[in-house]
């Protein structure tokens, strides 16, 4: 079973300590704690957007059958997982950063080493929230890992 709160905490930990990262504050989302109002640091905060774990139809090889060779079973389960990334920038900024943050953190999220395999990255358009005095960007980060399952 996936523990998705490790998942969130370790990434959080991960890019908190990236020297590239250090002007940016790293956070789970849902925490319950007091956020500064109006923000006066960038901030992303992580959660889970959706996971999806299933058994899927056997997927093998391909393999020469004139040759003698067998198809060997590839996968038959797999985890769909998409991480939400929020990107906050303070309203004393240019909203337009909450997208140099998102290229930043793609970039990243493309040749880092994780236990599942990257998918890929998307974003929705910025937002002002009055409520946080900062320009929001809702992004996301997909995931994808098979595995056999007997």
């Amino acid at each position: 079973m996936i523990e998705l709160d490790t998942i969130l905490k370790n990434l959080r930990l991960y890019f908190a300590s990236v020297p590239e990262f250090s002007d940016i504050k790293f956070v789970l989302a849902y925490t319950g704690t007091a956020k500064a109002s109006p923000l006066n640091r960038p901030t992303v905060s992580f959660s889970v957007k959706t996971m999806e774990e299933k058994d899927v139809d056997p997927v093998y090889s391909k393999a020469d059958e004139s040759a003698g060779e067998t198809p060997q079973l590839l996968y038959n389960h797999v985890v769909n997982l998409r991480l939400r990334l929020d990107i906050h920038i303070p309203q004393s900024g240019d909203g337009i950063g909450c997208y140099e943050i998102y290229t930043r953190l793609s970039r990243h999220f493309m040749d880092m080493e994780f236990n599942y395999p990257f998918v890929g990255v998307g974003c929705e358009d910025i937002k002002y929230n009055r409520d946080m005095g900062a320009f929001t960007l809702y992004t996301y980060v997909d995931f994808k890992e098979t595995s056999i399952v007997t």
